[in-house]
């Protein structure tokens, strides 16, 4: 068996597992939860007030920072948009009261400073970072999902010298299976 064979034997027990798993309870009540944090993030958009969309916005972040950061760049880029954010809620004030906001559209003045007709301040700048943020994870989930999907055929990849590597047993001989994980 060639490397290529050995990590689609272990992508289709990864799927397998990743199916059993999806049928626990405790995977169910997730996506219950999930639902109900999708429905929740859609009613406050509906709702149009902003201070609470960027407040409600703010803390997903914060909770990613928290609990599912797992490396330095993905800390600093959640960081970055904390402080984007933090911008954002300070020029909010401002939008609602013309008179403070004069300033402020006054020194984006220049046409390559403003889009549409408005000031490219920090906040729509910050918006425009965290939406490119958020397509980056978007495209980066995508890929990975489509890696996982379509294997790319040809070309023999060497297989790791680890324990869990040769615990793999052959494929069953029905062709049924990926083998098991010894």
């Amino acid at each position: 068996m060639n490397g290529l064979e050995a990590a689609e034997r272990i992508l289709a027990f990864e799927a397998a597992l990743v199916e059993e798993r999806n049928k626990t309870s405790a995977s169910q009540r997730l996506a219950g939860f999930r639902n109900q944090l999708l429905f929740f993030i859609k009613d406050t958009a509906r709702g149009g007030n902003a201070e609470r969309i960027v407040a409600l916005e703010k803390t997903i972040i914060k909770n990613d920072l928290d609990r599912y950061s797992n490396s330095k760049p993905m800390a600093d880029s959640l960081k970055a948009a904390l402080n984007e954010f933090a911008v954002i809620e300070r020029q909010l004030g401002m939008v609602d009261k013309p008179e403070q906001y004069k300033p402020v559209d006054a020194a984006y003045s220049l046409s390559k400073n403003r889009t549409k007709d408005l000031p490219m301040d920090e906040a729509r700048q910050s918006f425009r970072s965290h939406s490119a943020r958020l397509g980056n994870l978007d495209k980066l989930l995508n890929s990975i999902e489509l890696a996982r999907r379509f294997p790319v055929k040809g070309g023999v990849v060497k297989p790791p010298e680890t324990n869990w590597f040769k615990s793999i047993k052959p494929a069953r001989k029905d062709g049924a299976g990926p083998g098991e994980m010894g």
